[in-house]
């Protein structure tokens, strides 16, 4: 392969991973069951294999599902009703994947348990957070039971930007109360022998139907509690009241950005990440010159010659240039990629990578032409 093909495979990779940073959240390291103190990497699927019993095939369809970190566009989430999904069954007008909104009573908040869609692990971080929510406070028997869960991915998004989701902070936050969440729906089809809409003759039911909301990718109380205000810290940061209490959900969902921890790309927030992938490509060229400078400058040393006389100073203007334009393509493929962009580390480092192989790219075609002088590179 020559190198200039190489190049551009390699450019091709870079922007695909700018575009696609939140990635590394596909395949998480939890800990170990098995030997504690260590960890092991967690995939989509989990532990599940897709064998020949039902259980095992249904879990390793149905763990991606569960274990998504894509936040659903605003316009597209359907309203529906708890009364009406905790008596529908699988051949319902529901489909798995449909991002929903829902509100209710909290009955119940505990962990999860130990499911192979978290491969197995033991730890309360790395588990779900089940929550069972009713039609109202009246109506909270088995058959009106619905449950929603927060995953472990979900859990370490809204961590990031300072948000608690850990299972205690929630039962203490949100029992008894009245919510409203959004997230994707799913059926899971293995909880079939516990459901009253599918097995109501079973004593041991506890939940009304397979239907529920898993993950979570947004949840508000609506009926904040006075004692909440008292959990607001003295330097005014309102740690619960700014993770809980967010700006009522609309009823016109289609029409409301509906909460503060999800982000659509607005026209403002589309201009800064396209700015910022411009600026964080002409950092990764400026990297490239430094390494590019430091091998000019040995050369000057071997050949007694200034320099400055290696240079050309329009040559290197040139590269941040295009550096700059390839950070700001790399952008707006982020925008036009991805519903929900966070600059984790990851990100930062893609963009940057973009800027480096990017004008590496692009200059090694310019090297065919004899009148144009290289960049100091790093090659």
């Amino acid at each position: 392969m020559s190198k200039i093909k190489f190049r551009a495979l390699y450019l091709l990779l870079v922007i695909t991973l700018s575009v696609n940073a939140q990635d590394d959240l596909k395949t998480i390291n939890v800990p170990d069951p098995n030997n504690p103190g260590e960890t092991i990497p967690c995939g989509p699927e989990g532990t599940a294999k897709d064998g020949k019993a039902k259980t095992s095939h249904l879990a390793f369809i149905g763990n991606p599902n569960k274990n998504r970190f894509d936040m659903p566009d605003p316009s597209k989430i359907n309203q529906v009703r708890v009364a009406d999904l905790v008596k529908a069954t699988k051949s319902s007008n529901y489909q798995t994947g449909e991002a929903v909104q829902v509100s209710g009573y909290v009955y119940d908040v505990k962990p999860g348990g130990v499911e192979s869609c978290n491969c197995g692990t033991k730890d309360q971080s790395f588990i779900d957070t089940h929550i069972e929510i009713t039609p109202d406070e009246n109506n909270t028997d088995v058959a009106n039971r619905m449950i929603v869960e927060i995953t472990p991915r979900m859990r370490e998004i809204m961590e990031k930007q300072g948000i608690d989701w850990s299972t205690a902070t929630l039962k203490e936050k949100i029992l008894n109360h009245h919510v409203t969440v959004q997230g994707w729906l799913f059926y899971d089809e293995i909880h079939e022998p516990q459901a009253v809409s599918t097995n109501p003759s079973n004593a041991s039911d506890w939940r009304g139907s397979c239907w529920e909301i898993h993950p979570i990718t947004a949840l508000n109380i609506d009926d904040p509690s006075t004692a909440d205000a008292d959990n607001v810290p003295e330097n005014g940061g309102g740690m619960m009241r700014v993770q809980f209490q967010a700006p009522k959900l609309s009823p016109n969902i289609n029409q409301t950005n509906t909460n503060t921890m999800q982000s659509t790309n607005s026209p403002l927030n589309t201009l800064v990440i396209i700015l910022i992938g411009a600026i964080l490509g002409a950092v990764g060229q400026g990297i490239r010159m430094i390494i590019g400078l430091k091998k000019t400058y040995d050369e000057a040393l071997k050949t007694q010659t200034a320099p400055a006389d290696l240079l050309v100073y329009e040559q290197l203007a040139l590269s941040i240039f295009i550096a700059f334009g390839v950070g700001a393509i790399a952008g707006v493929l982020a925008v036009v990629t991805t519903d929900n962009i966070q600059f984790t580390k990851s990100t930062i480092l893609a963009f940057i990578g973009s800027g480096y192989a990017g004008t590496d790219f692009i200059e090694g075609f310019m090297k065919k032409y004899p009148d144009v002088k290289s960049t100091p590179t790093a090659n």
